[in-house]
């Protein structure tokens, strides 16, 4: 992981504030920097926007404008998605970057290939339905075979898992939940409660 902030003091902005343009200078930007451009599945902007108003005035009178974007690009390597790798800046419209964060570990290639067979598996439509009827609950939002690793937190070298991530419903939370090939549920490394915080499922 590495990551850039500005210095106190330093000046700050003006900032690109349209999405298309500054995705795709963010994009070229770490592409240049040496991020694989075949392991790139897309780039998001989040919106940084300040104003305001009297109080108490409907919020019909408050007024507010985008002041910054940070783009943020996703991975996937083979069409796998990479759920928790991500590289994210910050540009100015000068073409200097002045905020950055970069969390791209590498991926053992057994486990890319693992997804690939699962994924490969699971797409055909009566494998997918006895898959899915493995499960301890019917599904609600499918987001299929994914990859995850250890997020930046977790203490030492990252290591990688495939999953088949999936909402159950009726479940009292809503997140995505992790099962592996045979439909045996797992959890993350980021996701286990430490001493004295136990967690329901």
């Amino acid at each position: 992981m590495a990551g850039g902030i500005l210095s106190k003091g330093s000046p700050a902005g003006p900032y690109i504030t349209d999405d298309i343009t500054q995705n795709a200078l963010v994009r070229a930007y770490f592409v240049n920097a040496g991020l694989p451009i075949d392991q790139i599945r897309d780039v998001g902007a989040t919106y940084h926007s300040a104003g305001g108003g009297p109080i108490g005035e409907p919020s019909s009178s408050q007024s507010s404008q985008v002041v910054s974007l940070n783009s943020v690009v996703h991975r996937a390597i083979n069409g796998i998605l990479v759920v928790e790798s991500y590289a994210a800046a910050r540009m100015t419209t000068s073409g200097d970057v002045d905020w950055e964060t970069v969390f791209w570990p590498a991926i053992d290639a057994s486990i890319v290939q693992g997804a690939v067979t699962f994924a490969a598996l699971v797409s055909e439509p009566s494998a997918h339905a006895a898959f899915l009827a493995k499960l301890p609950g019917a599904a609600g939002h499918d987001s299929g075979v994914v990859i995850h690793h250890s997020a930046s937190l977790v203490h030492g070298a990252p290591v990688a898992y495939v999953s088949y991530d999936v909402t159950l419903s009726g479940a009292s939370w809503a997140t995505d939940r992790h099962f592996d090939q045979n439909g045996v549920e797992f959890r993350l490394p980021q996701e286990l409660a430490g001493p004295g915080t136990p967690r329901s499922p």
